[in-house]
């Protein structure tokens, strides 16, 4: 049989001498798929080869598609599996497609179907599509339901259970009547425990910047040390899936992307890129295609169904993917390029145990003006002092929405993503410590774009605030399970973690406000000395606490020009009432809208 290079070289699809260079390389995958995944050779041409070398026909699925009527939704993972698709039959024979032919495959089949088999050659992009397309309503089911037939508990789908709209109602109709017949006493009851109940906040965010400062020597020996590691490594690697969403993005934004993807330190081969389209965004699946990506990176198209949501999405995506690890970009994103191989790294050091690792995000536009200022500082805490800080005490680490890189067999086994879940991310983080898998943080980082104008921090804001209320009813639902399996004291983390930021958010300006207008002698009824007191107490102690933050982390990242966003760092806070209130309105209103933020307005993505 002739050789498939031989062949490749004489349709004129490769050069002799590119074809001999890249033959010598080190590669432990067949030579047309890492032809193929190198952009040395195109698919279509790929698969004219394959069909000469084992004398099969070649046929184009857009002009000549598969009969949908031999396509069998139960055996959708075995055609994945093994790629391939039912073509057409007769009586003789059944034709079967695939972009990868071989005599075992051909073997398999005829015992699976116990009948002659005849195999056609496709190309793997119009295979994945055809694929795509006949199973699109099974996929889109087990998106949507996967995680609700397994865990109905866990799932975000409605927003209170009956006992929760009970106690709810039984607990505001206590306040109110509370309210009426005792209107000063509850009012100052009401506020003590409120103050409580922000100091218990305050104290616990002030544990985990003490544990997160106290992590950072053993941070960057541990960043330096899996640098090294990740160098000196020369064993196999495994096929990674890398996740991407795109949804109403331009031309600019996704070139920007493939060149990030494409930048990756990491063997082509072994890369599975999957760029995850709503089927019925026609303008970023045109602009995709323009882009003219490398052939490791496919298109997969979402059918249109309640609800639109990146979890959903990425549930479609999940099913088709190759890799045995998996990680989650977002289309503006700028993942450092050895972030796979550190990631890779970590986990062979670590036990089977840890599910999940999250790389460091922020921002590169930070400069751009006050607010990405007061953003950057937001997120340098989160990932360089409050995460850390979880994993020193062994909590739930809810995940980035980005740089989550997993192992994919846990993934499924806790059953993918919350579909109706707007914080997808926090979420899986929450369940796989509630299924008691670990996370980890990895010492890398991923930049992104943060939002330039008020509005589009506002409505991304609002998603966030909202998803972290979802996340919390969802597992209280059942308390006592919920403590069983997290254990006391990681139960108590999720409360403060989870549960505890919305109502900080809502409850910080009335402790603000009460403080001021009493100092100011202008509340209609007036407050004993201590209670005011303990309200200026709340003021002044939430003033240095984002203050404590600011100036921690400035002097983590060296930046020096962060001086004026620093001050006004506590103040920047306020916003996040005005978001926590929106989000509550939302998740009464609209509970699984997605609010998209919008990318490419960054003057640094336009230069």
């Amino acid at each position: 049989m002739t050789r498939l290079g031989d062949i490749l070289v004489a349709q004129g699809a490769i050069t002799r001498d590119v074809l001999e260079r890249f033959a010598v390389m080190p590669r432990r995958v067949r030579l047309g798929h890492a032809l193929r995944a190198h952009t040395l050779v195109r698919g279509r041409a790929l698969a004219h080869a394959l069909a000469e070398k084992f004398s099969l026909t070649e046929i184009d699925l857009n002009r000549d598609p598969a009969d949908p009527d031999l396509f069998q939704s139960q055996r959708l993972h075995h055609y994945l599996t093994h790629q391939y698709l039912p073509y057409r039959q007769s009586e003789e024979v059944l034709l079967i497609a695939t972009p990868e032919p071989s005599h075992a495959l051909q073997t398999m089949l005829e015992v699976t179907y116990a009948r002659p088999i005849a195999l056609v050659v496709v190309s793997a992009r119009d295979f994945a599509v055809a694929l795509a397309r006949l199973g699109g309503t099974t996929l889109t089911r087990r998106a949507q339901l996967g995680l609700r037939r397994r865990y109905r508990h866990l799932v975000a789908d409605r927003v209170l259970l009956r006992p929760q709209s009970v106690g709810l109602a039984v607990l505001g109709s206590g306040l109110l009547l509370l309210g009426v017949f005792f209107p000063s006493a509850s009012w100052r009851t009401l506020l003590i425990g409120c103050n409580l109940f922000y100091f218990f906040t305050l104290a616990f965010k002030l544990q985990l910047y003490l544990q997160g400062c106290a992590a950072q020597p053993e941070k960057r020996q541990q960043a330096e040390a899996l640098r090294m590691a990740a160098a000196a490594y020369d064993g196999p690697l495994p096929v990674y899936t890398i996740l991407v969403p795109v949804y109403r993005e331009g031309f600019a934004v996704l070139a920007r992307l493939i060149s990030h993807l494409h930048a990756l330190d990491y063997p082509k081969e072994k890369l599975d890129i999957k760029l995850i389209c709503e089927a019925d965004d026609l303008a970023t699946i045109d602009a995709i295609k323009a882009c003219r990506p490398p052939e490791n990176m496919d298109i997969v198209h979402v059918p249109p169904s309640h609800p639109r949501t990146k979890p959903k999405a990425c549930n479609v995506a999940l099913q088709q993917i190759r890799g045995e690890y998996l990680v989650i970009y977002d289309a503006e994103d700028a993942p450092a390029p050895d972030q796979l191989k550190l990631a890779i790294t970590r986990f062979q050091q670590l036990p089977h145990q840890v599910a999940c690792l999250q790389a460091s995000l922020n921002y590169y536009n930070r400069d751009e003006n006050l607010l990405t200022r007061l953003f950057a500082i937001e997120y340098s805490s989160l990932f360089n002092l409050l995460l850390p800080a979880l994993e020193r005490l062994q909590l739930p680490i809810p995940l980035g929405g980005t740089s989550n890189h997993m192992r994919v067999e846990a993934l499924k086994r806790v059953g993918g993503w919350d579909a109706f879940n707007v914080t997808e991310d926090a979420d899986l983080g929450i369940r796989l410590s509630y299924f008691g898998y670990q996370t980890r943080m990895l010492p890398s980082e991923t930049l992104e774009e943060a939002p330039i104008h008020l509005i589009a921090w506002l409505k991304q804001r609002t998603r966030w605030v909202k998803g972290y209320i979802q996340t919390w009813l969802v597992y209280m639902r059942d308390p006592g399970a919920l403590r069983r399996q997290l254990g006391p004291r990681a139960y108590y983390g999720f409360q403060f973690f989870i549960g505890a930021p919305a109502l900080t958010f809502l409850l910080a300006p009335v402790f603000w406000l009460v403080f001021i207008i009493g100092a100011m002698g202008l509340l209609p009824t007036a407050l004993p000395p201590e209670l005011l007191g303990l309200c200026g107490v709340s003021f002044v102690g939430g003033v240095l606490s984002h203050w404590l933050f600011a100036r921690k982390v400035i002097r983590l990242e060296g930046w020096h020009r962060m001086q004026g966003a620093m001050l006004a760092y506590p103040f920047y806070w306020v916003l996040h009432s005005f978001a926590a209130a929106r989000a509550l309105w939302q998740l009464i209103t609209a509970p699984h809208y997605w609010d998209k933020t919008t990318h490419g307005l960054t003057r640094l993505f336009k230069a």
